[in-house]
């Protein structure tokens, strides 16, 4: 079951796991480009999510709460001593991303499993706060790129129209319902250690949306902002990557005190 979740990753490197979740119609290929970046040590793997990639043939999911309950039982399997050494880890995720990554590590807690030493939220305010996602129309593929564009988050080659942008269209169009379903429900907050990162010019995550994630941890929490908009993180991916290798890495330090 693992396998089909998680991508390959650099097993030479042996103090912490770094899970990362995509945004709304990507993949989990370009997180690949951050195995250069990240500080030695730590093991970069990306989640594989259905309906695209290697699971293009898998329908993606609109309901967020089935998807985070079968990353739950994956994660569950991941540290359970079946799947090699166990290791501490960390989760990423941006936009879409760090709403997964949220609701992953709240069910995680629920099931009294290995919880993460660090959540990362990137390109999103807090859950408890209304999402722009919910004004794009979702009538068609056009339409949905067209709300992508009006609010600056067209993701890197899937909505400029072109043969890719074609084959994505039913993924970022589920990916969308997706957050369009969501809804918050209060709970407590995590024991875990937040860091949450903006672009101090992206509209759908303004700086008082994204520091509203302290909210949710009894742990530290971090806030980071990078020049830019929503897309922040491709135009700074060495520093963005440096910063959450940086974070995680210290919780490593820390606990093994």
């Amino acid at each position: 079951m693992t396998g089909r979740w998680f991508g390959r990753r650099n097993l030479a490197a042996d103090k912490v796991r770094l899970y990362c979740l995509p945004y709304a119609g990507a993949g989990s290929l370009w997180y690949r480009s951050w195995l250069p970046l990240l500080p030695d040590g730590i093991q970069l793997v990306p989640v594989n999510l259905p309906g695209r990639e290697a699971r293009f043939g898998e329908p993606p999911f609109t309901d967020l709460s089935r998807l985070v309950g079968n990353l739950r039982q994956a994660f569950a399997a991941e540290h359970d001593g079946t799947a090699g050494p166990v290791l501490p880890y960390g989760i990423f995720g941006h936009s879409m991303g760090s709403l997964l990554a949220f609701e992953l590590a709240r069910a995680i807690a629920a099931a009294d499993d290995e919880p993460p030493l660090l959540l990362v939220v990137s390109g999103r305010q807090a859950p408890h706060i209304g999402d722009e996602l919910d004004t794009i129309d979702l009538s068609s593929g056009a339409s949905v790129r067209d709300g992508m564009n009006a609010l600056g988050i067209a993701g890197p080659g899937l909505t400029g129209g072109g043969h890719l942008a074609e084959l994505m269209e039913a993924t970022l169009r589920a990916d969308i319902s997706l957050c369009h379903n969501y809804r918050f429900t209060d709970g407590p907050p995590l024991g875990v250690d937040i860091l949450a990162i903006a672009g101090d010019a992206d509209r759908t995550a303004p700086a008082s949306g994204v520091r509203a994630w302290s909210r949710h941890t009894t742990g530290r929490f971090d806030m980071h902002s990078f020049a830019g908009g929503h897309f922040f993180l491709h135009d700074h991916a060495p520093e963005v990557a440096d910063l959450v290798g940086r974070a995680l890495l210290a919780r490593v330090t820390s606990t093994a005190i």
